[in-house]
């Protein structure tokens, strides 16, 4: 749960039912009371049930089916969080979900090696046919991507798509300038199946070998030393490489987008470029990927910084 506000954006869109896990009593309350304005009516909603339990207990509990499962940014460093990205649990996740249902498992890059989230990836993969690849957006400081698994194989709703970010434009969630909203589809990375090849080269994170549970915690330590850098997972690379494993145009996943949707997707691979480039002061790179990114949006980014 955290802040309540990711599980009060939820109520944004057309729901029957939300059960929002929390293990920690004194986080509830703390959510009640310093930030119920930023939660969307979560705490007086009658389609919402707050349990107070462990999310991947709560799961094996009930034989609740549910369309939408999603898991918040866990923090790797935190004792007992590695058990959040086993095999098992991803299968408990998958086991719980309804005919077309999808499992959102959000990463918080900035604290992961490019080890641990390799070996997440491949656990992912292990687990569900279909993993796609979303970004949250486009901040080089505090990145996070979502891994989305699938029963299935079915093309990306595009018309729903479209309908999402109209009604959370409608109602001020996404501002007019927010780039977000300019190009909605360029949230899209790509298909991780795409580089199974390179992930093969990693294990799997198991409930009685959890990698992740003690690989964390000595990067995060070794980091703090300055002995090495915990964020190394080269964002840019990794996307190229989605990129060309599977191009956007011949992506089935994409199928129902237009062309000029099509291009979002490369657009938003040119506005990282752009940004992480600026960041490390490679001005002439930087140039390179803003000038892409213009040909193929047309939109001047003073506009929407």
């Amino acid at each position: 749960m955290g802040t309540g506000i990711s599980a009060g954006g939820s109520l944004d869109h057309s729901i029957d039912r939300v059960v929002v896990s929390e293990l920690s009593e004194d986080i509830i309350e703390a959510s009640r009371l310093y930030f119920g304005p930023l939660m969307n009516g979560l705490f007086e909603d009658d389609r919402v049930e707050i349990v107070r339990e462990d999310g991947r207990n709560y799961l094996f509990g009930v034989e609740d089916r549910f369309d939408v499962v999603i898991a918040d940014l866990f923090l790797t460093v935190k004792a007992g969080v590695g058990d959040l990205y086993t095999r098992e649990h991803f299968e408990r996740v998958r086991s719980r979900l309804a005919p077309g249902g999808l499992f959102a498992q959000w990463l918080p890059m900035g604290y992961l090696t490019e080890k641990e989230f390799t070996i997440i990836a491949r656990t992912m993969l292990e687990v569900f046919p279909r993993v796609t690849v979303w970004r949250r957006g486009w901040s080089v400081k505090t990145p996070a991507i979502a891994l989305v698994g699938g029963n299935d194989s079915h093309p990306l709703d595009a018309a729903a798509f479209r309908r999402s970010v109209t009604s959370l434009q409608q109602a001020n969630r996404i501002g007019k300038s927010d780039i977000v909203g300019k190009i909605p589809f360029a949230l899209y990375l790509g298909d991780l199946s795409t580089v199974e090849l390179v992930l093969s080269d990693y294990p799997i994170n198991v409930d009685d070998r959890s990698l992740i549970e003690y690989l964390a915690p000595i990067s995060h330590r070794n980091a703090q030393i300055g002995e090495s850098e915990t964020s190394n997972v080269d964002l840019v690379s990794f996307c190229e490489a989605l990129l060309r494993g599977l191009p956007p145009r011949d992506d089935p996943y994409l199928a129902e987008l237009v062309d000029s949707e099509v291009e979002q997707v490369y657009a938003g691979f040119e506005l990282l470029g752009f940004l992480i480039s600026r960041r490390e002061r490679l001005m002439s790179r930087a140039e390179f990927h803003l000038g892409r990114f213009k040909e193929l949006t047309g939109i001047n980014l003073v506009e929407v910084e």
